[in-house]
């Protein structure tokens, strides 16, 4: 049976992928993006099942503009992936060289984008639904902190873990699962060509962990694109 699926940062990488597969597994495709490109557009003439959403989860008016425009079109989502994130150009740089300035426009779209396309989709998401958040192992206190830079990018993925923990509370009792994981080290434009992780590897089981959520353990909330689950 088909499924409704979002997904944000779709122009690109690792969101491309999943709107992708999704597609060529039959379901209905919402590509929400700041702006649209060739790959893309071409994406959209090879499938009448995509539609390219303007949404830019930094802004409340447009994340609710583009989730108007779903809600248009469909009654329910079966998968939100909130996939959408930035870093800063300094990422690498340890707190004397940081820009303490420009977090708050990574913490916006990371952490606080997410909660902006949950929110705006909240008529569509129903009981059976998916919020898939594509977090990082980054974003992990209790186990994996080993960074001594990259202060802005951890920490805008820690507050979006701490987020989907509330959230799950949140669902449970309206039967929506919530999901978050780590996509790995993967050759994108955010990862670089450095990383050791083609993007697919990623995207297809994690495509596939979404599709059959209800063969998870609803106690799994955290895990890796290996099913491997993850400290908070």
């Amino acid at each position: 049976m088909s499924k409704n699926v979002l997904v944000t940062g779709a122009a690109r990488g690792f969101g491309f992928l999943l709107c992708k597969l999704h597609l060529e597994n039959g379901d209905r495709v919402f590509a929400a993006v700041r702006a649209t490109n060739d790959q893309l557009n071409e994406l959209a003439k090879q499938y009448d099942r995509l539609t390219i959403v303007t949404c830019d989860v930094a802004s409340t008016e447009s994340t609710e503009a583009g989730m108007r425009d779903v809600i248009g079109k469909v009654d329910h989502l079966d998968i939100l992936y909130n996939n959408a994130a930035i870093n800063n150009d300094d990422a690498k740089c340890t707190l004397p060289d940081t820009d303490l300035d420009d977090y708050v426009r990574i913490y916006n779209t990371n952490a606080v984008g997410a909660m902006r396309a949950i929110k705006a989709a909240l008529p569509l998401l129903k009981k059976g639904a998916l919020i898939c958040n594509i977090s990082s192992e980054a974003g992990s206190i209790s186990s994996q902190v080993w960074r001594t830079a990259e202060l802005s990018y951890c920490m805008s993925k820690a507050a979006m873990n701490m987020s989907a923990r509330i959230l799950a509370n949140y669902f449970r009792p309206q039967g929506i699962r919530f999901l978050s994981v780590h996509p790995g080290w993967m050759r994108t434009d955010m990862g670089t060509q450095a990383a050791d992780i083609d993007p697919m590897e990623s995207a297809k089981p994690t495509f596939d962990m979404a599709l059959n959520i209800d063969k998870l353990s609803p106690e799994i909330e955290f895990l890796d694109y290996t099913g491997e689950p993850r400290g908070w």
